[in-house]
């Protein structure tokens, strides 16, 4: 293996300055999220200006953030003595870098020119403002299957996902993965045993994935991308899983469904693909067992995929059913700043980490997510009763969701009886809430 070049440019070393957590050092003022660092970005532009001048210029600051930018909408933009003190996390930012080398993880930001064009073009405003990897840099072109599933995948799916990953490999073609267990890893594990190569967008944990023998081996041998869009050290999280759908389509040209319910992450990130209006083919592989939800994709636009189908007919089948991009073109680091769209702003506000605007996270309007909580829930609660604050700890650590949104997501699952209330007593004081399961997860 060639040595790696650690060092990263400064218009990176300013992003990860502003977006980073740098591990768990958040300093004195919270790191911007996505909405204001486009605010900032948009500024700079304007004035002719990149995220590395900022770290030149003391007064630029207080320019960007006088400005008026139109397409902001925000209701908390970035103050110029936010940003002097996120910029002036230098040594955290030393000590970070220095710790994710020794795993071989490097950031990319999106100013940059090996961050990945096709995330631009699919995420627009969306695209993450740094991304996290390790392995092989020639990967980040993308392309290839992205294969999706369940976790817990039928043995008839299993082998469907085995057999196309190896006519993927025989076609040169890379495989994209969310590496999840279940037909994420099997489609990764086939891809190593036959030489293939394979793109890994992961959902958190990136510094563990990275020591694992088989990941090791992959990167050693140049076979593999394995990114993150959050720190290398925040840990798995449902909402981070969410998120990571769009990752995996984005760095794909096609994708391949290998089993999915009518609930969940496969089966959300598949139906917010067919309706993009120029969405990529979506292959989903119906077998001899009828899944529902796979049928119901076929029905909303996906391309069944049957045992006998391989792979190259397929290729074209689903060519000519999918819509085609308008523009395959490197986009600049602001293309995106002229197509925000007043839904795009709003998804932006709804999905806004409650530690920063006051606004509670709306479960009622995000079923999605609903489907992702609940089987833990479950599972926290299948032996023994729990309360609020004690499910709070355990599933939501990071307090992504609001009190209110906690409130909404077990009143929901109490509502369909999924889960009871209960009370324990004390010997002195009110008695403590239980939630106690009323059905095993799955």
């Amino acid at each position: 293996m060639t040595d790696m070049d650690f060092s990263i440019s400064e218009n990176t070393q300013a992003t990860l300055l502003l977006c980073g957590t740098l591990g768990k050092d958040n300093g004195a003022a919270r790191p911007l999220t996505l909405p204001q660092y486009n605010a900032v970005v948009q500024a700079l532009v304007s004035l002719d200006k990149r995220p590395s001048d900022l770290l030149h210029d003391a007064g630029l600051a207080e320019t960007v953030c006088s400005m008026q930018v139109e397409n902001a909408r925000l209701k908390e933009p970035a103050s110029a003595e936010r940003l002097k003190t996120l910029l002036d996390r230098g040594f955290a930012l030393s000590m970070a870098l220095n710790r994710w080398a020794q795993y071989g993880v490097r950031p990319v930001g999106r100013g940059d020119d090996l961050y990945p064009a096709r995330m631009k073009l699919y995420l627009k405003g969306k695209a993450p403002a740094v991304l996290y990897y390790a392995g092989s840099d020639q990967l980040w072109s993308g392309g290839g299957m992205a294969f999706v599933g369940s976790r817990d995948i039928s043995d008839e799916a299993t082998e469907a996902i085995r057999r196309v990953v190896r006519e993927c490999v025989d076609a040169n073609m890379p495989i994209v993965s969310g590496g999840a267990r279940g037909a994420d890893q099997t489609s990764m594990r086939t891809a190593f045993e036959c030489g293939g190569s394979v793109v890994a967008a992961l959902p958190g944990d990136l510094l563990k994935t990275c020591l694992t023998r088989e990941n090791r081996e992959a990167i050693g041998a140049g076979r593999v991308l394995l990114f993150s869009a959050v720190d290398p050290d925040e840990r798995f999280t449902p909402i981070n899983a969410m998120d990571r759908n769009k990752y995996i389509y984005a760095m794909g040209d096609y994708a391949f469904v290998a089993q999915s319910d009518t609930k969940g992450g496969t089966w959300t990130g598949a139906v917010e693909e067919l309706k993009r209006p120029e969405h990529h083919p979506v292959f989903v592989y119906m077998g001899r067992s009828r899944v529902e939800g796979c049928a119901k994709l076929v029905a909303q636009g996906g391309v069944a995929w049957t045992p006998s189908d391989t792979l190259q007919p397929m290729l074209e089948k689903g060519a000519a059913t999918a819509n085609k991009p308008t523009k395959a073109l490197q986009p600049s680091l602001f293309d995106f700043a002229a197509t925000r769209t007043d839904e795009e702003h709003k998804e932006d506000m709804a999905l806004r980490r409650v530690s920063e605007p006051k606004e509670p996270y709306c479960v009622e309007t995000k079923d999605d997510i609903y489907s992702v909580v609940l089987p833990l829930l479950l599972t926290a609660t299948a032996k023994k009763g729990q309360t609020e604050k004690a499910l709070r700890k355990s599933i939501d650590p990071d307090g992504y969701f609001s009190p209110k949104g906690w409130k909404l997501l077990l009143d929901k699952a109490c509502t369909e009886g999924k889960l009871a209330r209960t009370e324990k007593h004390k010997k002195r004081g009110k008695p403590d809430v239980l939630y106690v399961g009323l059905q095993k997860e799955g």
